[in-house]
């Protein structure tokens, strides 16, 4: 299709595609022919929901090492809406949040925090206080309000994990 201002605008709403698309196609001087075919549609496993907000939200958080989640090191390129995320991404990720939660909230029920501290994809100091995690992590006795602010660190990380 020859390039004219309005179709572009016309395609790229309909599309949802980006503004940069338009001058990729003036430079060009045409648009692809697949948006001329009425049957054409984008690709469904491509997902700008909710869903990717929230794990954009999710990974962004300090707490979280977010290239430590099953997307072959392409946590932060997702943070930062580089990478592009198909539905499987999604429901893998949702899947290892659900495995992190269900995993912080057994620590806190049996006050059991060093498997929590080496979850890799915990940043342990940024959840907990440094004397804290070093009290922890060398398996020393801890007095009632040291458990009682563990708990309390784990289960604020917990609640902003929720999908």
């Amino acid at each position: 299709m020859t390039y004219t201002d309005d179709l572009a605008d016309e395609i790229i709403e309909k599309f949802h595609l980006d503004q940069k698309t338009k001058r990729v196609w003036k430079t060009r001087g045409a648009i692809p022919d697949k948006y001329a075919n009425r049957e054409y549609s984008p690709p469904v496993n491509k997902v700008v929901s909710t869903e990717v907000m929230r794990m954009r939200e999710i990974l962004a958080l300090p707490e979280i090492a977010s290239t430590k989640f099953a997307f072959d090191k392409r946590g932060r390129d997702i943070l930062t809406g580089e990478a592009r995320i198909t539905e499987d991404e999604v429901i893998q990720f949702k899947s290892e949040v659900s495995q992190l939660r269900n995993k912080l909230r057994a620590g806190i029920d049996r006050n059991s925090f060093l498997p929590l501290l080496q979850d890799t994809r915990v940043h342990p100091t940024k959840v907990i206080a440094l004397r804290l995690y070093d009290r922890i992590s060398r398996k020393m006795e801890l007095g009632r309000q040291e458990k009682e602010e563990a708990r309390f660190a784990f289960l604020r990380l917990y609640n902003l994990l929720r999908l």
